[in-house]
């Protein structure tokens, strides 16, 4: 057997380079004047068995795997055992039960132990029900926009830490493009920080018609409210525990989390002037596809002048929502529910059904 081995071998690969590795050449190495044609390891392997010799020890004269020996047995256009064979219809249609009542918590590998069929067809349909689970969500949402820069300015917090321990950030930004009205670093988050940050925010920028606020007790305070009052701005409090409301601070928070990440471990007073520069740099430097390649800072300078009555403004929510509160809604909810509607009604807000595009 050795011998008829030996024979085989010596008889396809003599005075040629060992077969098993298929590296690539380097470029600059020079080529034969005269090459041999290339045996490929499927010839070898090939004869070997036609010589009867044991696939192991093929497998060690080659140097490679058992299981490689056996692949090479195969052409290479023949089709690979399993790849066109069709699944039981009832068992893929019951994964995608499964993945919708689990919410897509459940795995591959649970969903074909549990339906008999390969993990790697049980991952596929997974991933094809959980694009269509969120191709439905976005169908059900609504996409908002907002007319103008200067109609609706956000309001929010955002934690952070400092060599003195934990602080805030107070931030303010703009509902139509992403710019940052200001950014206030406090080290205590009360009524009396809230209100020193807004009337900063309205004395260098001017009030909005209305400012998104959270339903956070220092927020909904009388000194607020009064504050608010007198510069004729209304209060949108969003609704409890419900982040995707306040979705654009709270993708902003991600770039300010990132940066405030990238600062280290810095005192009180750097990070007060780290907000500083963050807040001209992401205005002023960033120029964004969403803004036709502009600047949040070039957008908000182009605002136009947005010419409203605040006072009938004011007149026709607090009537709205007096009937909405008459008819069983909570109080801010009402006043969310009037605020919004009067604004779609004067073309200042419109909200798409749908989901993003």
């Amino acid at each position: 057997m050795i011998n008829r081995m030996m024979g085989v071998v010596s008889s396809i690969a003599s005075g040629r380079e060992l077969l098993p590795r298929s590296r690539k050449r380097s470029k600059n190495k020079k080529q034969s004047e005269d090459p041999e044609p290339a045996t490929t390891i499927h010839q070898v392997v090939t004869a070997m068995r036609d010589a009867a010799v044991p696939r192991k020890l093929c497998a060690q004269v080659l140097g490679v795997s058992p299981a490689t020996v056996g692949r090479r047995l195969h052409p290479p256009s023949q089709p690979m055992r399993g790849s066109s064979r069709a699944h039981d219809q009832a068992a893929c249609q019951r994964m995608r039960e499964i993945v919708r009542a689990t919410n897509g918590l459940v795995g591959a590998q649970s969903l074909g132990k549990r339906c008999g069929v390969p993990r790697r067809v049980a991952a596929v349909i997974r991933k094809r029900e959980l694009r269509g689970i969120e191709l439905e969500r976005q169908a059900r949402c609504g996409t908002v926009t907002v007319a103008a820069p200067g109609i609706i300015r956000g309001f929010d917090t955002m934690h952070v830490s400092c060599a003195e321990g934990k602080r805030y950030w107070l931030v303010a930004a703009d509902a139509a493009v992403p710019y940052r009205t200001s950014i206030l670093t406090t080290s205590i988050y009360d009524a009396d920080n809230v209100i020193a940050a807004l009337a900063a925010d309205f004395h260098r920028h001017g009030p909005p018609l209305v400012l998104r606020l959270d339903p956070i007790a220092c927020q909904r305070t009388p000194e607020v409210h009064q504050l608010l009052t007198g510069h004729q701005v209304l209060p949108l409090h969003g609704p409890p525990r419900h982040p995707y409301y306040y979705g654009q601070l709270e993708r902003q928070n991600r770039e300010h989390r990132a940066w405030q990440r990238a600062l280290g471990v810095v005192t009180h007073a750097e990070l007060h002037d780290a907000a500083e520069a963050m807040r001209t740099a992401l205005n002023a430097l960033w120029a964004r596809p969403t803004l036709d390649w502009c600047t949040a800072e070039e957008a908000w300078m182009r605002r136009p002048q947005i010419d409203i009555d605040r006072n009938e403004l004011r007149s026709e929510v607090e009537r709205r929502a007096t009937g909405l509160i008459t008819s069983g809604f909570e109080r801010l909810t009402a006043q969310r529910i009037a605020t919004e509607t009067a604004l779609i009604q004067r073309g200042l807000l419109t909200v798409n059904q749908g989901g993003p595009r």
